[in-house]
């Protein structure tokens, strides 16, 4: 019975698990099928990323040294979802002015000297790639099949190289390998002949 119960629980916890990475799923892939926010929603939304994270600093500077461009991170990963990307290179780069010159010693002083831009820098480049790979992220699940974008796409090109045959859509940078020529030919074939009977039964 000690059993039964125990093996119960596990399955119970697998099932609420899965449950969980799922709605996790879906709600990240509105997220990036959102389109970014733009016009003075974009605006709104990049002052209050450059804000927040620095209103929570200067609360934290008593008591904390030594991290003055931390607090800005999740707000740029934030910015780099909801924005064009390009605003959020904007947001990277203001945070990283605002943060070293209020919260690097001496503080107030706009680019004091290397250990300002050394931080710069490095900030600066991890937020290139954390806006690089959520933009990267977004075109994966935009072009995914199935999606809302997949479904108004236009014409298919087909395209052969080294002997395989390819699918894409003009606009878009998703490619598909389809099988190798000869197996792809057949199919469209097969596809042809059915497309053609199925015409003539309709008749």
């Amino acid at each position: 019975m000690q059993f039964s119960r125990l093996k119960l629980g596990r399955v119970k916890q697998t099932r609420l698990n899965w449950v969980c990475c799922m709605i996790g799923i879906n709600v990240v892939r509105k997220w990036f099928l959102a389109p970014p926010i733009g016009g003075s929603g974009a605006l709104l939304l990049g002052i209050s990323a450059v804000v927040l994270p620095t209103l929570v600093r200067a609360i934290a500077q008593p008591v904390v040294t030594g991290i003055p461009l931390e607090t800005y991170v999740p707000f740029i990963l934030l910015s780099a979802i909801a924005l064009d990307w390009r605003h959020a290179a904007i947001v990277a780069v203001v945070s990283a002015l605002v943060g070293s010159t209020l919260f690097i010693e001496p503080r107030f002083v706009f680019l004091a000297g290397p250990t300002d831009i050394f931080a710069i820098l490095i900030f600066l480049v991890g937020s290139a790639m954390i806006i690089k790979f959520v933009h990267e992220v977004r075109g994966i699940v935009v072009e995914a099949p199935g999606s809302r974008a997949a479904k108004h796409r236009p014409g298919i090109v087909f395209s052969c190289e080294s002997g395989d045959a390819w699918a894409s859509w003009q606009g878009h940078n998703c490619t598909v390998r389809l099988g190798s020529q000869d197996e792809v030919a057949a199919m469209m074939e097969d596809f042809l002949a059915q497309r053609q009977l199925g015409k003539t039964l309709a008749k």
